[in-house]
């Protein structure tokens, strides 16, 4: 079976370091900063904010999430992981069709970005286009290639089909391509 939330609750590259849960919106480093003489703390970078998001649907605070994803798209439209990460959360909490307009938003932005291709490689995949979802991943690692979650779900895609031998060479790549242990 295919992952259903892929990479929800991961961040677009597991080989780079993770930011911790909710650092940037924590307001004791904030209040920390303040007292340190620092005049205005620094703004939080948007792969911050997107950790912090992440941060919160693992402890399983989905409405603080949703309204964080939904400021963070608001104020980075131009991202491709900011409106891709708000298009899952709405496909998953059933506001299909705003989802769907904010997945094909975030796709424009940009047509690799792991977020916005993994969900719609399962989409695809879910309707029996395989090769369409496969082709995706495919064209999506051939620009990240440091993402394992992109790796899992190809290995993944290629077994469904009986492409075992794929598969593993998938999975082998993945773990050559992502050595880097959280």
């Amino acid at each position: 079976m295919l992952h259903t939330l892929p990479l929800l609750l991961l961040p677009a590259s597991s080989c780079a370091p993770v930011v911790g849960p909710a650092v940037a919106l924590d307001a004791a480093l904030l209040l920390a900063a303040q007292e340190e003489g620092a005049s205005e703390a620094p703004a939080p970078t948007l792969a911050e904010r997107i950790a912090s998001i992440y941060a919160l649907l693992e402890e399983r605070r989905g409405g603080d999430a949703m309204q964080a994803a939904e400021a963070l798209a608001s104020e980075h439209e131009d991202s491709a992981r900011a409106v891709g990460l708000h298009a899952v959360l709405l496909l998953n909490t059933g506001r299909v069709a705003e989802g769907q307009a904010a997945l094909e938003r975030a796709q424009r932005l940009d047509r690799h970005a792991p977020e916005v291709v993994s969900v719609l490689a399962n989409r695809k995949a879910s309707t029996g286009d395989h090769a369409g979802a496969i082709l995706l991943v495919r064209d999506a690692l051939s620009a990240h290639s440091d993402v394992p979650e992109l790796y899992q779900l190809l290995g993944e895609l290629l077994f469904a089909i009986g492409e075992f031998d794929q598969a593993m060479q998938v999975f082998s790549d993945g773990l050559a391509h992502c050595t880097t242990v959280r």
